[in-house]
């Protein structure tokens, strides 16, 4: 068993074992995509993917590399012939050569994943549990709550007409909350910069709404958050996110959002009654020794 990287020109073989979120953006800088390749008595077969993603979080003032483990499947037939070990060690590989010093894993919490994660506990990842609201919606959704239609004041600005400057003062006070998703940089300079805005009040800085593009029909909510309660605040982001995407991509999108905040959490448990929240399992492996 031998472990490639997935690219264009071999992408055929594996994009069948991947969640399209996961594999889509090759081309994306930190996104990356390994293959595993089996031979038998019947010739080559492709036999397993993972993906990950290399990304910058901050612990105060120091910088943080991080390599997230986003996906980790063999095809059912092709399992029990070192498919999974030949990707894992390559993936904690490419971590150390970079010296990433941390892996971070989430599966949600369900008996179908115990067997991956008693696999990757093997692997020196430690499990918790934790909470969170996990929204997937068609546009059509968003549409029949009253309390998301109607119009936003001159407050909110789209990023797309903020100075440079201004957006790296809102990315500091971002970083600065609690469980903000580690992607946020990245995702922020990639987000769709006219659906995503800020929300002002008094010349300050009252609420950010970052929309990003995951793949041609969904986009995602990844991250909405208020920096003073403000109920006008929250309704003018509201107001101006729905309108924008559905100009711009119409009904048919799907939205999806990760919330781990409570306030925001309850929010969203109001406004659609069917979405309960999810409890996950998240893994961290430290991937290099002290002495390393």
């Amino acid at each position: 068993m031998f472990v490639v990287t997935v690219n264009e020109k071999n992408r055929s073989l594996f994009e069948h074992m991947v969640a399209e979120e996961f594999f889509d953006p090759l081309d994306k800088e930190g996104h990356y995509v390994l293959g595993a390749i089996g031979e038998d008595e019947y010739g080559m077969y492709a036999a397993g993917v993972l993906s990950f993603d290399v990304i910058d979080d901050y612990d105060g003032d120091t910088r943080v590399l991080i390599g997230l483990l986003r996906w980790l499947y063999v095809a059912e037939e092709f399992r029990n012939r070192g498919a999974a070990d030949a990707l894992m060690e390559e993936y904690f590989r490419l971590l150390a050569h970079a010296g990433i010093e941390l892996a971070i894993f989430d599966l949600p919490f369900n008996t179908q994943y115990d067997e991956l994660c008693i696999y990757l506990e093997g692997w020196g990842f430690t499990f918790f549990l934790t909470e969170r609201f996990e929204l997937r919606l068609h546009m059509q959704e968003v549409m029949a709550v009253p309390e998301l239609w109607g119009k936003a004041s001159g407050n909110v600005v789209p990023i797309s007409k903020l100075e440079k400057e201004e957006i790296k003062k809102i990315i500091r006070k971002a970083e600065e909350l609690e469980n903000i998703d580690p992607d946020f940089r990245d995702k922020i300079k990639g987000c769709d910069k006219n659906c995503s805005a800020a929300v002002y009040g008094d010349g300050e800085l009252k609420g950010l709404a970052v929309i990003y593009p995951v793949t041609s029909n969904i986009l995602e909510i990844s991250f909405f958050r208020m920096f003073e309660k403000n109920a006008t605040s929250i309704k003018d982001l509201f107001y101006y996110m729905s309108q924008q995407i559905l100009e711009t991509y119409g009904e048919q999108v799907q939205i999806r959002g990760l919330c781990r905040d409570e306030v925001n959490g309850n929010m969203i448990g109001k406004l659609f009654p069917h979405i309960q929240p999810l409890l996950v399992h998240r893994g961290i492996c430290i991937t290099l020794d002290e002495e390393e």
